[in-house]
């Protein structure tokens, strides 16, 4: 399976470089009243860690929940920053918005190996339906793109496809690319009998993958 990977980027092509990195940080609803998932973080960790010790300038987009495309107070990401702060033992800046004038300026006030998160993507109509305006307004505050949700990679949104039609270069991240390094022995050359075990919530999104 092709695929470009981050750290196969020579290096001169990230130091100093804003990178865009969608990771997912989103969870079930649950009674504990804990609305991101943590081990999904602790699973971006190593394409964080790599990005910040090349020195590029890492911007974060995620969402959690679902908010019907409008903002929620309980669904804003303060909470996913300050658990990434003392993740990566570096202070992450969190804005209240995800794309223009104020957004467009907190990147440009950032230095190499620091790291923003942006606001919920989904406050956004245009994440969902990967609307091209919004695609465009994300990819202005990046030179490379990268993916490292592999739970969402199967989804056509703004901040996973829409994205990469104006950002190049655009790669895996470290965890995206273990996911899918798991998948070649079974899509490339599957040795019968074997069992699949399907996991989520989503019957209708499950089917496809059943009857291939």
């Amino acid at each position: 399976m092709d695929k470009l990977v981050i750290n196969q980027l020579p290096l001169e092509n990230l130091r100093g470089r804003r990178v865009f990195v969608r990771l997912d940080a989103d969870m079930e609803p649950s009674s504990s009243g804990v609305l991101f998932d943590e081990s999904k973080l602790h699973v971006s960790l190593p394409t964080l860690e790599y990005l910040m010790g090349v020195g590029t300038r890492i911007i974060i987009g995620t969402h959690l929940g679902n908010p019907e495309e409008s903002v929620v107070e309980s669904l804003r990401l303060d909470p996913v920053a300050k658990r990434l702060t003392a993740l990566l033992v570096k202070p992450v800046r969190k804005l209240d918005e995800a794309i223009g004038r104020e957004a467009l300026r907190a990147v440009s006030d950032m230095q190499d190996g620091d790291v923003l998160l942006l606001e919920n993507l989904r406050f956004y109509p245009g994440e969902e339906a990967n609307d091209a305006t919004f695609a465009h307004e994300l990819a202005k505050m990046c030179d490379v793109y990268c993916n490292d949700a592999f739970t969402l990679a199967h989804r056509g949104m703004a901040s996973t496809v829409g994205i990469t039609r104006h950002v190049r270069p655009a790669a895996a991240g470290l965890a995206l690319a273990r996911g899918l390094l798991m998948f070649e022995a079974v899509l490339d050359k599957p040795e019968p009998p074997f069992v699949a075990l399907l996991a989520g919530t989503r019957l209708a999104e499950k089917l496809p993958i059943l009857e291939n």
